[in-house]
């Protein structure tokens, strides 16, 4: 975590130099300024280079930015209107920056262990299927034996199923089915009323503990019918 947080403050820190001293300072103040043109960069090069902890080093980090906002030598310089707005406005950007690195201090506080993104895991239903019943029913070529205990710490799943309305007749729908308990997944429920198969994703739902068989549903309103082509879960972590 902190071999991502600093490089990012310092980064920050640096971009910001760079438009203070580029774009925000005009030429009349530059030999005022001349002797404080590298403490940006030498101030990033020290914390970075430093034995110190990670938590540590970004504290001092976070202190530096602070002093160097208040102690920035210019306020007291002449300067036409144009100038002094622009300098509120780099001044803004440090606050911002110094609300950037504290937001990141307290994300990686207490903690250096290495975070693991995990990717999206798909667990495929079944391709190609049709139903015209005007009620649920269940399709036995969609049909998935899942363990959710096998996906330990996932945060969500979602239906997802390329589906059309014969047509665009009425209205297709699509939800999944608990077949070892007879129970609905009420928050997988999904529709479309598009003539066209198009991707629809279902809100995010739990499956209960243990292995279980589920099936995908089908139904439509007028008795046109509601075409799958493809239909998967989404397991996000």
């Amino acid at each position: 975590m902190w071999r991502i947080i600093l490089p990012v403050a310092a980064l920050i820190l640096i971009t910001v130099g760079i438009a203070y001293y580029r774009f925000f300072i005009s030429p009349d103040n530059q030999a005022t300024i001349e002797p404080k043109k590298n403490i940006l960069t030498n101030l990033v090069e020290k914390e970075t280079s430093s034995n110190q902890d990670f938590p540590e080093r970004l504290k001092s980090l976070e202190q530096k930015v602070a002093l160097l906002a208040s102690n920035s030598g210019l306020k007291n310089s002449p300067q036409t209107q144009t100038n002094q707005d622009q300098l509120k406005g780099v001044e803004t950007a440090i606050k911002d920056l110094q609300s950037r690195v504290a937001i990141l201090e307290q994300t990686g506080s207490g903690t250096n262990q290495t975070v693991q993104v995990r990717s999206p895991v798909y667990i495929p239903l079944g391709s190609t299927g049709s139903s015209q019943a005007l009620d649920w029913t269940s399709i036995a070529t969609f049909e998935a034996e899942i363990n959710s205990d096998d996906y330990a710490g996932y945060t969500n799943m979602y239906l997802e199923v390329n589906m059309r309305a014969f047509q665009g007749n009425g209205k297709a729908f699509a939800r999944l089915f608990n077949k070892t308990d007879g129970t609905a997944i009420v928050s997988s429920e999904i529709s479309t009323t598009s003539s066209d198969y198009t991707s629809v994703i279902s809100s995010g739902f739990k499956l209960s503990g243990g292995k279980k068989t589920y099936r995908l549903q089908l139904k439509t309103l007028t008795g046109y019918a509601a075409d799958v082509q493809l239909a998967r879960i989404k397991v996000t972590f």
